[in-house]
């Protein structure tokens, strides 16, 4: 769940477990719907930072600061006292309303989330008309380059990498490759294709079953 601080509108979604995944769709799914946000207030779960090297960005971290907005983490279980509150309002409210529509799975919650609760309750208890919003438009954005899963990898002699011990081969295209034992960028996207980069410019590649014969330049 999301709740603007300002207008306290809220956006809701059900998940069978908070990983980064459905973090990084929920968010792509905000920003899409709303736009950006200014600031973002978590908790210290790990799906947000890495509690042992905070200065190493998880994948809604670098989601984040790639879209400008400011990562606010809670210290304090206190300063998670309006979400909290929400919730319980929700989970008095809508899983009655539930039950009255004799939904129970997640599949059906989430798509009576999207038709009619969510525009109900902002409609009844947000203040969109006291407050300007300040989150910034998103359109012509890339998202999926944006909320995805990012590693590096340096580039062989032969022009592969490696992923999950599996071997990669950069192919020629209308992008063009990178010298042997630069980086390249590979992007897991939130569909679970693969995409890979070069300042910037998408790579052609195929995954390769065996591990290729290493040549010298």
């Amino acid at each position: 769940m999301a709740i603007d601080d300002a207008s306290n509108r809220v956006m809701l979604r059900f998940v069978p477990v908070e990983d980064t995944n459905h973090v990084l769709t929920f968010w792509r799914d905000y920003v899409q719907r709303f736009g950006i946000p200014a600031e973002v207030y978590t908790d210290w779960g790990g799906v947000y930072v890495n509690a042992d090297h905070p200065e190493r960005l998880t994948p809604f971290g670098h989601a984040l600061n790639a879209l400008g907005i400011r990562h606010i983490k809670a210290h304090t279980p206190q300063a998670k006292g309006r979400v909290e509150r929400s919730n319980r309002t929700h989970q008095d409210r809508l899983i009655k309303a539930l039950r009255e529509h004799n939904i129970s799975n997640i599949e059906q919650a989430n798509r009576f989330l999207e038709e009619f609760y969510t525009d109900d309750h902002n409609r009844r208890f947000a203040l969109n008309d006291s407050f300007a919003d300040i989150h910034r438009c998103a359109d012509g954005i890339d998202l999926a380059n944006i909320f995805c899963i990012e590693q590096i990898r340096h580039v062989y002699n032969d022009w592969t990498i490696t992923l999950n011990a599996q071997y990669i081969q950069l192919l020629k295209s209308d992008a063009p490759l990178p010298p042997p034992r630069s980086k390249v960028i590979v992007r897991k996207w939130l569909d679970g294709s693969l995409h890979i980069f070069w300042n910037e410019h998408e790579l052609a590649f195929k995954q390769l079953v065996t591990k290729p014969k290493r040549v010298a330049l």
